[in-house]
């Protein structure tokens, strides 16, 4: 068992860790400018855009989410979504 779980720590610390530029096009606002097109609840308290309708981070929106652009987003005050930024 000890043999197991010393092989499963040396193969995780020999992976390679990804990390994120500023250049690095996997940043939400990298895709939402390739896209053009982010979603928002809508609702008197939203305060977040997702990249897309199925994120579960609208799971709990009162209302229907709408689309609308990332230049749109920013000027209504909305931030990036943690679980879509992921």
């Amino acid at each position: 068992m000890k043999k197991l779980i010393f092989t499963i720590a040396l193969l995780m610390l020999s992976m390679p860790v990804a990390t994120i530029e500023a250049g690095d096009s996997s940043s939400v606002e990298e895709q939402a400018k390739e896209s053009g097109t982010m979603w928002i609840c809508g609702g008197p308290k939203s305060t977040k855009y997702h990249k897309s309708k199925t994120c579960r981070g609208l799971n709990r929106c009162s209302k229907t989410p709408k689309k609308i652009s990332l230049k749109e987003c920013w000027k209504k005050g909305y931030t990036a979504c943690r679980i879509c930024a992921r």
